[in-house]
């Protein structure tokens, strides 16, 4: 083996992960807004979501763009874990067509391409927003090509290679060998299409037999397993549930591989025999393994739909952010019905205001919650519902309600605004509070002040329900009223504090003014709940 053939080999191994992934990232970022809006759409059938997750392998040449995209509309609400498996699960089968691709030679095409984006380039059309990723993607896949055929041509001037020769008969006498090294590449190379688009050449250039090329894919198959699982390693609740079924489905193909295996094992027949019945080049029926595999993947795991997602569930179940993400009274379809999506809608704001007091609880020095969820984690969480309400208010609107009911949802779309406002506030109250312990800055008006905000959020609850004790509220309109002489005797005992450096005066300056305005903002709410006339309506 020459310098120079294992420089071809290794430069065409570089374009084609160069090509893989601009391809994948750009038409990702092409098609992303809509492929979102499509996956929600079509998951109502299980046709339609095996067919949308085949088109959206293909476009994206990448399971864990779509393993990611789908994840994200779990998380979101839009999508049921039920719904979201078999677009996970014909993904897999969409990428198959770059293995296929593989198996063509397209010469003059991969040129004509590298023609097309020169002059793009040389034009500048590569920074227009509308054909950017266009151009992009074509790039990727002239290069991903070209790579191939790199890889080719190497491979074809190794033939006379002994000691390559030597370790490819090994190989084609020992199927566990080539099993072993599909599945030690595959973590190498990130994914099983790669190996496996990779065998397509090596056995086009007679470099390797049909039954160690299908052992190959067959090990790179079980192989990718371990990258699935280790990009859900920062995973959990549904979005790894989804990662693990991934990985699911790899070993799923292995397994339906198994009879096949054995009368191979017995001398029956071998892999080569069967697929030499469809009359195709050897190149053609290793892709053609590829993509069986996937789909035996699906048939293996279809039939255990609700066992898959018991142990799914049991592997990685929901988190306490996941359940604080989704809202507890809204439903698909209640914006029909303007009077009850009114009134669930205070109830869900009546929720999202009793959570407030838990941005707190990190700080306290006698909290009684163990385990508090970060305040980044909980903004997060309320982030998902605020929109969910905002999205139910907009469609209320869309078809105008009665004066009555127009009245409290537009009363509704402030008080969504305050408590926002609120939660961005306390995040950022938060932020300031961690700042400062890590500076080891201690003063006596911190502790009072994360006390005295914690325990009128703690109140406000109560206060917003329908049958708010008058009392109740009463007293937090006194306790949130405007007392600029209190804060100006705080500010200036701050300034008279030796003991006090001017950075932490600074900072416990910005909690001051972050209390401030935190109280403004409660204040206003209760101003708009007392305002408020919500229609009396029974909540089942």
């Amino acid at each position: 083996m020459t310098s120079d053939t294992a420089l071809l080999i290794l430069a065409g191994l570089g374009l084609f992960f160069i090509g893989v992934k601009q391809l994948g990232s750009n038409l990702t970022q092409l098609a992303g807004p809509r492929l979102r809006k499509a996956v929600r759409t079509a998951t109502s059938s299980p046709l339609l979501a095996a067919g949308l997750g085949s088109l959206v392998g293909i476009a994206t040449q990448s399971t864990n763009a779509i393993t990611f995209i789908v994840i994200g509309l779990v998380n979101s609400g839009s999508m049921a874990v039920r719904s979201a498996l078999p677009v996970i699960a014909w993904a897999n089968v969409g990428t198959s067509a770059l293995v296929f691709l593989a198996t063509v030679s397209i010469h003059d095409t991969v040129l004509a391409m590298v023609v097309v984006v020169g002059f793009a380039y040389y034009r500048g059309i590569d920074k227009s927003p509308r054909y950017r990723h266009p151009v992009g993607a074509l790039l990727g896949l002239g290069l991903l090509f070209l790579g191939l055929e790199w890889i080719h041509d190497g491979s074809v001037a190794l033939r006379g290679s002994e000691t390559l020769r030597s370790m490819l008969v090994l190989a084609q006498n020992s199927p566990w060998l080539a099993f072993l090294l599909g599945a030690a590449l595959t973590p190498v190379v990130q994914t099983a299409k790669t190996v496996s688009t990779i065998t397509v050449a090596l056995i086009s250039a007679g470099l390797l037999g049909v039954d160690s090329a299908v052992m190959v894919v067959l090990g790179a198959n079980f192989g990718s397993c371990a990258n699935v699982l280790f990009m859900a390693s920062n995973i959990r609740g549904r979005g790894r549930q989804l990662s693990i079924y991934q990985a699911l489905l790899k070993v799923a193909g292995v397994v339906a591989a198994i009879p096949v295996l054995v009368l191979w094992w017995l001398d029956k027949t071998s892999p080569a025999e069967l697929l030499s019945l469809l009359q195709v080049s050897p190149h053609v029926q290793v892709a053609i393994a590829y993509l069986a595999l996937q789909v035996a993947a699906i048939a293996v795991l279809a039939p255990l739909g609700g066992v898959v997602e018991r142990v799914l569930d049991r592997l990685s179940p929901i988190t306490v952010e996941e359940k604080l993400s989704r809202p507890k009274y809204l439903f698909d379809g209640v914006h029909r019905d303007p009077e009850t999506a009114a009134l669930l809608v205070g109830r869900e704001q009546e929720r999202q205001v009793s959570f407030l007091p838990g941005y707190l609880e990190p700080f306290r020095e006698d909290s009684e919650v163990e385990n508090p969820l970060a305040p980044e984690q909980l903004r997060q969480a309320n982030t998902m519902v605020m929109r969910e309400i905002d999205e139910c208010l907009h469609r209320v609107l869309n078809d105008p309600p009665s004066p009555q009911i127009l009245r409290v949802v537009l009363n509704h779309q402030n008080r969504n605004r305050l408590i926002k406002a609120l939660q961005d506030d306390l995040l950022e109250f938060a932020g300031l509070l961690a700042t400062i312990r890590g500076r080891g800055i201690e003063h006596r008006m911190i502790g009072h002040l994360v006390e005295a905000t914690h325990a009128l959020l703690s109140m406000a609850p109560q206060a917003l329900v329908e049958s708010a004790d008058p009392d109740t509220l009463e007293v937090l309109k006194r306790l949130t009223g405007d007392r600029p002489e209190l804060m100006d005797r705080v500010r200036h005992s701050l300034g008279a504090d030796e003991n006090v450096s001017a950075a932490a005066q600074e900072m416990l300056f910005s909690v001051t003014m972050l209390f401030k305005r935190i109280i403004w903002q409660m204040r206003h709410l209760l101003i708009l709940t007392e305002v408020e006339d919500t229609p009396r309506a029974e909540v089942q």
